[in-house]
């Protein structure tokens, strides 16, 4: 959802809350809730949604994807 990029959290959290009593760990919107986090540059609460993703579904490969990149940065600037 673009909410995190236009910097309206508090709204997409109020969206993510109902999406997920209709829809608890659907993968595709752990990853969108993760992506979320991870474009307003909250890491720590973006690898919580994007591991939660995992768990739902784990060879969903989206989120792979985006973990692998996150490793690869964290490795990058250690």
């Amino acid at each position: 959802m673009p909410w995190e990029k236009k910097g309206k959290n508090d709204q997409a959290e109020v969206i993510y809350a109902e999406l997920h009593d209709h829809y608890p760990k659907h993968p595709g919107l752990l990853l969108n809730q993760g992506f979320g986090y991870l474009q307003s540059g909250d890491r720590q609460r973006a690898w919580h949604f994007l591991e939660a993703t995992l768990r739902s579904c784990s060879n969903y490969g989206p989120a792979v994807r985006i973990m692998n990149r996150l490793q690869d940065v964290k490795s990058q600037s250690s």
